[in-house]
């Protein structure tokens, strides 16, 4: 599997009897299974970069009516939505395996600064370009359409100097050779920092956990597929397929369990207000200032590049690089408005 692995390009899939269990809670009725058991198989599937497809029906392949077990699965790396089904026992040990690959509309992908296009000796002849022509708008509509024009003209960096470099040129001998060092380092990298993050205790891993940081961001969005609702239930005992559908019964499950919207809603006392504390004019006044250009870069500056990017796709790293060309539209922005209007806009 780990030749095959490092010679696939495309979106593979591999399934059948591994005779050999993954978890801990694969096998029940025999002896108990222990960790070094399921250390090489586990090994080989992080070093493949695959993982096992979603499963439904019974969670056992394989059965002598005294020991359960299960040695049938699917692994995958890009058939997102396909779900592998386990059909009952019969007259074999044997569990039939189904591959159910449901029409599924592709989901629009976000956008997301990487800090490696700081590196390309293009990215501040672009992002200084896309300032120019822009002066005569307000510093809303400056920052807005500065972000928007920057966003297109990196996606094309991406595509043209950092993406599919090897598939343009197959032949070519030191892109080959860089592709299978990067993915063997990358591969004992995180191999590495799986190994650490197990021996660690509960408390440190909830406590990196809040931190956000990009490595956590990432495992989330890989898991991102396993978490998707394509079919559900609805109150008639109707299985549903697709997006729409699932939407419509969930969305009429809570309104029945919260009900529909009052539109008769009474008016704030203000005896009910004057009982509990209240802000002086003084700090009431100090709530509407404006923030000073030195405050707008302390906080960009303190915010690591590991943090997650906001809704609009970029980090602090790209502020904080550019801050010599795109700080006094930040300081507009933020500084002279004083972020009143926009406090709970949360995209641009």
């Amino acid at each position: 599997m780990k030749n095959i692995a490092n010679t696939m390009e495309d979106a593979w899939c591999i399934l059948g009897d591994f005779n050999s269990v993954l978890h801990l809670g694969d096998r029940i009725g025999g002896t108990d299974i222990q960790d070094a058991e399921v250390r090489q198989f586990e090994d080989c599937i992080r070093a493949c970069d695959i993982q096992e497809m979603q499963s439904r029906r019974p969670y056992f392949s394989w059965t002598n009516k005294i020991v359960w077990t299960r040695i049938y699965r699917v692994f995958y790396d890009l058939y997102g939505f396909s779900q592998a089904i386990y059909m009952a026992n019969s007259l074999s040990d044997h569990t039939a395996l189904i591959i159910d690959t449901p029409g599924c509309p592709k989901l629009k992908s976000t956008f997301q600064f990487y800090d490696m296009w700081i590196r390309d000796s293009c990215f501040y002849p672009l992002v200084t370009a896309k300032l120019q022509g822009i002066s005569h708008l307000g510093p809303y509509q400056k920052l807005k359409k500065f972000l928007r024009l920057t966003q297109v003209a990196l996606q094309h960096l991406n595509r043209t100097q950092n993406q599919n470099l090897l598939l343009a040129d197959p032949t070519n001998s030191k892109f080959q050779q860089n592709d299978r060092f990067l993915r063997d380092n990358y591969t004992r990298i995180l191999s590495s920092v799986i190994d650490i993050l197990r021996q660690q205790c509960k408390a440190e891993w909830i406590s990196y956990g809040d931190d956000c940081t990009r490595y956590f961001f990432a495992k989330a969005k890989q898991r991102k597929t396993a978490s998707y609702i394509y079919e559900l239930q609805d109150e008639q005992g109707n299985v549903n397929q697709g997006f729409p559908a699932v939407a419509t019964i969930l969305q009429n499950y809570y309104k029945g369990l919260l009900g529909e919207q009052d539109i008769q809603r009474c008016n704030i006392d203000p005896q009910v207000m004057s009982m509990g504390n209240t802000l002086t004019i003084d700090q009431q006044f100090t709530l509407c200032a404006p923030f000073s250009e030195s405050e707008i870069k302390a906080a960009m500056f303190s915010t690591p590049n590991t943090k997650s990017p906001g809704p609009d796709g970029y980090s602090s790293g790209f502020f904080k690089s550019t801050w010599h060309l795109t700080g006094g539209l930040a300081y507009t922005r933020y500084g002279e408005q004083g972020m009143r209007r926009y406090l709970h806009n949360t995209s641009y």
